[in-house]
């Protein structure tokens, strides 16, 4: 299975891209920094009310600045 990964996924573009792809039925892992949590877990229940996601499965998100390797390990 194919998985999208959307960092700065809990506003702006990224947040217009996350819903697009959860829309298409996408499996889809949204990722921000630690500052955009709340915004993150605000849009995780957005898309899980929608009811455009295949599945429970079909998202993840998680904390992280994809720029420090100490945060995606």
């Amino acid at each position: 299975d194919k998985v999208v990964l959307i960092t700065g996924a809990s506003g702006g573009i990224g947040k217009a891209i996350a819903k697009k792809f959860a829309e298409a039925g996408t499996k889809v892992a949204l990722n921000d920094i630690v500052q955009a949590e709340e915004a993150l877990k605000k849009l995780v229940e957005e898309l899980n009310e929608s009811k455009a996601l295949i599945s429970t499965h079909a998202l993840r998100a998680f904390v992280a600045d994809v720029s420090k390797l100490e945060e995606v390990e």
